[in-house]
């Protein structure tokens, strides 16, 4: 939510800005929900899985891979 005092032809008015967030609050809650069954999945399967990023060569594992690596 936003506010912000304005000057409309001498009459002072305020725009007040509002932006409902709940369906993105509901994504984020079932992307962590997800990434968390997914982590336990890896770790009760013993399976890990890793990415890597071509442009910068970043390589990231998952939890699972560092222990299956005693990382």
């Amino acid at each position: 939510m936003s506010a912000e005092q304005l000057d409309l032809d001498g009459e002072e008015c305020v725009l007040n800005t509002r932006h409902d967030i709940t369906d993105l609050r509901l994504a984020e809650d079932a992307l962590r929900d997800s990434e968390a069954r997914l982590m336990e999945a890896q770790r009760i399967g013993h399976v890990g899985s890793w990415s890597l990023d071509l442009a910068s060569l970043r390589l990231i594992w998952s939890d699972e891979i560092y222990r299956i690596y005693e990382r």
